[in-house]
């Protein structure tokens, strides 16, 4: 047995060595893993041949084992202590440099976003200043209108190669960041819609407190002197052709949609015009466009003192009443949007409306039925399905075998239990032709 020993200048941290066995021959690298040819590796083989004395002098001897030792490799990679070098994540675009290469359709996008969040802020500044919370809701519904070609642009910027590079830290890259961009949208619905019902709340509570002081009608006359003119008539025409063209043309809230059709479905079914079922099957459209012909009918109804078909309180209980209505429909729409959401945030398996997992429609859990029942297959171990964004193919599934401990001829329980969990479920998670899916198979032998 040969011992050499020599010094040399050691970290503070110590580097981690594996040690790879293949078969009868040693190799050590850098990697913080074992892997071995024969399945198990010698502790005290490994320790000894890594064992450092006292001073930062590393021992090193051969052994009289049946595998050898490549001594030069061995010596060079410890003379070459360095830490690990971080994992190299390209970064993402800036704002400036996505800007400057948006596609023509994209600048379209970008402009009409930028317009419609424009008529949508006056129109709210236009309800506060005449104290109309009909027309101030009306004015968040068309800001969240806005918000949704946003995010059309920020789903088609997402496509790009740069966006979709994927590693440790980013695993499946930045392809989710629409699916993000929706959920910000849905929490602002949410909110506006909180801030319109405690707004009406205290409205109607002022009312009562006045009524209860001894408020007559004169006074209650001097009170109700803003009255919405012409002009927000017109506006609100503005805006409700604004919100026609962002959500029929542009196609906004698609997205959303899609998140929320196995929970909100359909609200209408009628036979016509393509417009009209396109309006019908949009629940978000459909809330929009009732909105503003409700809230153009008050302003008609109290446009001036001289032509108003409604007294000053009842027009301000049917304003109260009206945004009411566009707060309980914001919430009907938000919460399940926001749901669907986080489920696909949080990686959760879909379920079908029997309360199993199904994936286009078809029962997961009975495909991992017929798979158990397999003669080779045992049990399934562990099965976990989810969907990282909302395109219709782009699934993930992982699933762990147990085979029993036979063969099937020419074939090992270990190939046959691979060949029938896909053949189980690669069709399951390829229902679109388009897109990627994911399986990854464990088999265990029991």
């Amino acid at each position: 047995m040969q011992h050499s020993r020599e010094k040399e200048i050691r970290p503070r941290t110590p580097v981690p060595t594996s040690v790879t066995m293949h078969h009868g021959r040693t190799s050590m690298d850098h990697h913080g893993s074992v892997q071995s040819g024969h399945g198990r590796q010698d502790d005290a083989h490994s320790a000894g041949h890594h064992g450092m004395g006292d001073g930062g002098t590393v021992h090193r001897h051969c052994h009289d084992h049946a595998h050898h030792h490549a001594h030069d490799a061995h010596d060079h990679h410890h003379h070459h202590h360095h830490p690990y070098a971080p994992v190299y994540t390209p970064a993402l675009p800036t704002l400036s440099q996505l800007l400057t290469q948006l596609s023509p359709q994209q600048k379209t996008l970008l402009t009409w976003a930028a317009l419609h969040a424009s008529i949508a802020t006056l129109l709210w500044w236009c309800g506060q200043s005449v104290e109309r919370l009909a027309i101030t809701s009306v004015g968040y519904m068309g800001l969240f209108d806005a918000v949704g070609i946003l995010v059309l642009l920020c789903q088609a910027m997402v496509t790009r190669a740069d966006f979709g590079y994927t590693n440790l830290k980013r695993p499946f890259g930045a392809q989710r960041l629409d699916i993000l961009a929706s959920l910000l949208a849905v929490i602002y619905l949410l909110f506006s819609a909180m801030f319109i019902t405690k707004e009406a709340i205290e409205h109607v509570m002022l009312e009562e407190a006045g009524e209860s002081a001894g408020v007559g009608h004169e006074d209650r006359r001097q009170v109700e002197v803003c009255h919405p003119g012409w002009g927000t008539v017109f506006l609100l025409l503005i805006s409700l052709g604004a919100s026609m063209i962002s959500l029929l043309y542009f196609g906004a809230h698609e997205l959303l949609l899609q998140a929320t059709q196995s929970s909100m479905g359909r609200l209408l079914t009628p036979a016509g015009h393509p417009f009209v079922r396109q309006l019908a099957r949009n629940p978000f459209a459909l809330g929009t466009v009732i909105a503003h012909l409700v809230a153009i009918l008050l302003t008609l109804t109290s446009s001036s003192p001289s032509v108003t078909l409604l007294k000053p309180h009842h027009s301000a209980y049917m304003d109260k009443l009206c945004a009411f209505g566009i707060s309980v429909w914001m919430f009907w729409c938000g919460l399940p949007a926001a749901k669907a959401l986080c489920e696909i945030l949080l990686q959760t398996a879909p379920t079908h409306r029997s309360g199993h997992v199904a994936v286009g429609g078809i029962d997961v859990e009975a495909r991992l039925a017929q798979l158990v029942a397999h003669p080779l297959i045992d049990r399934v171990h562990v099965s976990h399905l989810w969907q990282p964004s909302l395109r219709p193919s782009h699934w993930v599934g992982t699933l762990r075998l147990g085979v029993k401990d036979v063969t099937d001829g020419e074939r090992s329980a270990e190939e046959v239990g691979l060949e029938e969990a896909y053949r189980a479920l690669g069709g399951v998670l390829g229902v679109a032709p388009l897109g990627r899916a994911e399986l990854t198979v464990g088999v265990v032998r029991e």
